[in-house]
């Protein structure tokens, strides 16, 4: 099916079928059309990223499809190497670093924090994803990249034993890409977030990249400041509906 692609791996995971639409510009009736194909091919859930502005009838109609705006997805990038105003590096206790993930590091942590990277994630607003499944989803995640299945570097902060703050880095489009950032809650406000991006920022470009970007969502403003404050600048927003067919 045109403008229609079947999510295998998202499938297996939650045990249903998952499709996402490729189009980002489709007319409610192709819309409607779409949904019902996929309905009758034993669908369930389907992902809807879309540029489009929706009026009030368009959200209704949204609405009567099953379908529920769960997301605005920003995606930041910069060119490395030239970053817009990039203050200094924050001051960091000498007894804490950025240093890269070892297996010696206690994995519980990572885990955790993965969790709560994605506390604003479409898969934590969707009220009909049951939470251990978003939590499993991000433990997937980070071990994931732990392994360098899909990442290709963790960075981590340190306090004592404890890790307070970490990043995943991989490429996605030719271009260095953060994907998993989060600090523990009770050792924010010391500068570890920025000094996790911008050790990102100095890893991408020893890797040959000449650009960098970052997915976030827009609801999550402290993550979005942040990413500002260390150059990156908004390049495109998607508004991501979940559509849950019968």
């Amino acid at each position: 099916m045109k403008k229609v692609r079947i999510l295998k791996w998202d499938s297996q995971f939650f045990g249903f079928g998952v499709a996402r639409l490729s189009s980002h510009q489709l007319l409610m009736d192709e819309l409607k059309n779409i949904l019902a194909k996929l309905s009758e091919k034993g669908v369930k859930l389907v992902y809807w990223p879309t540029t489009q502005e929706l009026g009030a009838g368009e959200q209704r109609a949204i609405k009567s499809l099953g379908g529920r705006r769960v997301d605005e997805k920003v995606t930041f990038s910069m060119e490395l190497g030239r970053p817009k105003s990039a203050p200094s590096l924050p001051s960091v206790k000498p007894s804490v670093g950025v240093e890269p993930y070892n297996p010696s590091m206690p994995r519980k942590d990572f885990l955790s924090l993965a969790i709560k990277s994605g506390r604003f994630s479409r898969y934590a607003i969707d009220t009909k994803i049951p939470k251990k499944l978003f939590a499993k989803l991000y433990i997937a995640w980070m071990e994931k990249s732990l392994k360098k299945e899909i990442a290709k570097e963790v960075l981590a902060v340190r306090e004592g034993k404890r890790i307070a703050g970490m990043i995943t880095l991989g490429e996605k489009n030719g271009r260095g890409d953060i994907g998993l950032i989060a600090v523990n809650p009770a050792s924010r406000g010391k500068g570890y977030g920025e000094a996790l991006v911008r050790s990102a920022h100095r890893w991408f470009i020893r890797q040959g990249f000449h650009e960098a970007q970052v997915v976030t969502q827009r609801r999550n403003s402290s993550a979005c400041h942040l990413f500002e404050k260390c150059g990156f600048s908004v390049e495109k927003i998607e508004h991501y509906y979940h559509f849950w067919l019968r």
